[in-house]
């Protein structure tokens, strides 16, 4: 908590950043903590693919979690600099997302024509 120009306590604008880089840091480990699972326990069930889709998921992880690391890296220069900080385009965001969307279509259809 800090005190703003009026006087008012508020939150710190500096650990919005922080909480949103946390957030995706979870979202990495959930990713690979299923792409492990996926890894040890499909192999049997459904072959290569699965083996396919658990290491997908591995370098999606690893991919969302040094994504994370340089966003919030520059965040944190940006609030520290006197001069105003250029929006990024979230054409990461979107090609992550991409990827979780096509590894998950990708699972419901082994899951629904191995049957």
């Amino acid at each position: 908590m800090g005190v703003n120009e009026e006087g008012r306590v508020g939150i710190d604008p500096g650990l919005q950043p922080e909480r949103t880089a946390l957030a995706w840091q979870r979202s990495a480990l959930a990713l690979a903590g299923g792409s492990v699972v996926t890894l040890r326990l499909l192999p049997p069930v459904i072959g290569i693919p699965a083996l396919v889709l658990g290491f997908a998921g591995v370098a999606l992880a690893l991919a969302v979690l040094i994504g994370s690391h340089r966003r919030y890296r520059r965040r944190r220069a940006a609030l520290a600099s006197p001069l105003p900080a250029m929006l990024s385009s979230g054409a990461s965001v979107a090609a992550l997302s991409a990827g979780v969307l096509i590894l998950g279509m990708l699972s419901l259809v082994f899951v629904l024509f191995r049957g």
